[in-house]
């Protein structure tokens, strides 16, 4: 349990039955296509020699995909149904999946050449803790290819409801319960997101990044002399 601006927010448990697009194989594989044409893009032919690390895997479709392009891939998720799902379907030998902790992640330090982390911080009681995470675990010269909403778009990904995330939280609380769709509203889309010390990480592959993210990710490291 975390607190964040003054409210307490745990673990998410269980989100793939909330949202069951996260077993809509076509739309998943379009999201690995994307995934897939990035880092091909920044890694070339080096990518088949990449170990990676899907943070927030949940039913593996899309580490599926990307499996047979990598040396090794690790899908890390709390879900465990998700988690069942994933390994009944995996045909990969170079894929593998662990029920573990977005923020105390199951790998070692500096071990890692590429990090998934799609759609996953706005989920998790301490976005900042996450990010420390990936930073710990990515080699000298990693990436990680994150990708985020927007907190005004005009319909919120997760729950399909109009300005969800753009509205005050306590209003959105009770306009989530009024809905019937859960008792809260535990996502924070747009939570302020600071970049990590400087260290093993040079470049951040930034998709649909919340504003300011970008930026200030540049300029940090502009800062630093890299890039």
């Amino acid at each position: 349990m975390s607190e964040v601006d003054g409210e307490r927010r745990g673990y998410q448990e269980g989100f793939s039955d909330l949202v069951p697009g996260d077993y809509d194989i076509a739309a998943r594989r379009r999201k690995a296509e994307t995934t897939l044409r990035v880092l091909r893009d920044y890694f070339g032919a080096r990518l088949a020699e990449c170990r990676v690390l899907d943070v927030g895997a949940s039913t593996g479709i899309i580490d599926a995909y990307l499996a047979p392009h990598v040396a090794q891939l690790l899908g890390v998720d709390i879900d465990t149904k998700a988690l069942a799902h994933a390994r009944e379907h995996s045909q990969d030998t170079s894929a593998g999946y662990a029920r573990a902790d977005a923020l105390a992640l199951p790998v070692a330090d500096r071990s890692i050449d590429v990090v998934i982390c799609a759609h996953v911080y706005e989920h998790v009681p301490d976005a900042e803790q996450l990010l420390a995470e990936i930073h710990r675990v990515l080699k000298p010269g990693g990436v990680c290819y994150f990708a985020a909403g927007n907190r005004f778009q005009l319909i919120e990904p997760h729950y399909r409801v109009p300005l969800l995330s753009a509205i005050p939280r306590p209003l959105a609380h009770r306009l989530i319960r009024r809905l019937g769709i859960a008792d809260r509203y535990h996502e924070r889309i747009g939570s302020r997101l600071v970049p990590w010390e400087p260290g093993a990480v040079h470049h951040l592959l930034v998709m649909r990044c919340p504003a300011g993210l970008r930026d200030a990710w540049q300029a940090h490291l502009r800062e630093r002399g890299v890039g």
